[in-house]
Parts: structure tokens; sequence; C-alpha cells
């Protein structure tokens, strides 16, 4: 609902059967009204956005998704198929970046709340990675896609190094050539 000053508000109506599964689809919530007490023995998690650091583990994941599903981008381009070109390169490869980036954040400041699509990771980033990211949302051709690739690829490598460095990961071109 919006109000004439401005404010808005998400409205929800639960039926009784539905509150376990509602409660834990919705980060944070605030129950208006609940004469029965229905909600009381439900309580919704605020921390559900919430990053921590990255293991070795979670790390050598993450690097092995963005690569393997890079070529997937590369072959939706190559065959001019250009939703699934995109969808893997944002829907995949580039949330791999975003997750590495919050691994940043996380190894320097411990568990932070990121936000529900990463919604707060750049208030904790300095204003140029913002920028940096914001300019790979171009998929308007699949030119535009390609350069998108290998800009996604270059600062993908470059953060993904660094974390390793920060973290003491293995080096990720160590990994990949032993695969």
């Amino acid at each position: 609902m919006l109000f004439e000053d401005g404010n808005r508000i998400d409205l929800t109506l639960c039926p009784k059967e539905s509150i376990q599964e509602w409660v834990d689809s919705e980060a944070d919530v605030t129950v208006l009204k609940d004469e029965k007490g229905l909600f009381v023995p439900y309580s919704p998690n605020p921390q559900r956005y919430w990053t921590s650091p990255a293991s070795a583990i979670d790390f050598e994941k993450a690097c092995n998704e963005f690569w393997w599903v890079s070529a997937y981008v590369v072959k939706g381009i190559c065959r001019h198929q250009v939703i699934y070109a995109t969808d893997h390169l944002y829907g995949i490869c580039q949330q791999e970046l975003l997750k590495v980036l919050a691994w940043q954040v996380t190894s320097d400041r411990g568990a932070v709340d990121i936000g529900k699509n990463y919604k707060y990771l750049f208030t904790y980033l300095p204003t140029e990675k913002e920028k940096e990211f914001s300019n790979l949302l171009d998929f308007s051709s699949l030119d535009k896609i390609t350069q998108t690739l290998f800009a996604t690829m270059q600062i993908f490598h470059q953060e993904a190094q660094f974390l390793a460095q920060k973290r003491g990961f293995p080096l990720i071109r160590k990994r990949l050539r032993s695969r």
C-alpha cells in the first residue's frame, strides 16, 4: 500500500496453514495484528541475508562455478542465443562475482547484512566498485554481452586473486590447472 505521504507498506494476508512457509520466505517481518497469537511460535530470521567469511571450500566452489559457467556464456554467444548467454552471465557468473565481493567485505568486518540480492553490498565497498559492477550490466546485444563477459572475467580474476591472497587460499590458477 502506498500512502499519500509517500510511505509504502507491503501488506500480506496470510492463511494460517501457510504461516511457516510465509515466515520462512521473509527475512524480516513485522506482524501488525495477531489477536490469536498465531505468529508467536514463528520468528523471522533477520540474519538470513547476512554473509559470513568464505571458507577455502566455498571459495573454490565459487571460482569453479564462475569459470565453468563462463564457457556456457561463450556457447550462447556463439549460437546467437542472447537470452541463454545473458541468463548464464548475470544469473550465475556475475552472482559469483558479487559473492566474492561480499566475502571481501566479510574478511574485514566479519558477518554482515548484505541484503537480499546484494542490495547493501556496495555500502561496504568503495564507490568505484559499484560503478565498475554497474558497467557490467549492458546485455543489449551479442557484442555487448561479449564485452561484458570479458570484463566480468577480468574483474572476477582480480577480485578472486585479491581475496585468495588476503585469506591465504590457494591461488585460483593453480587449482584450475590441477583439475
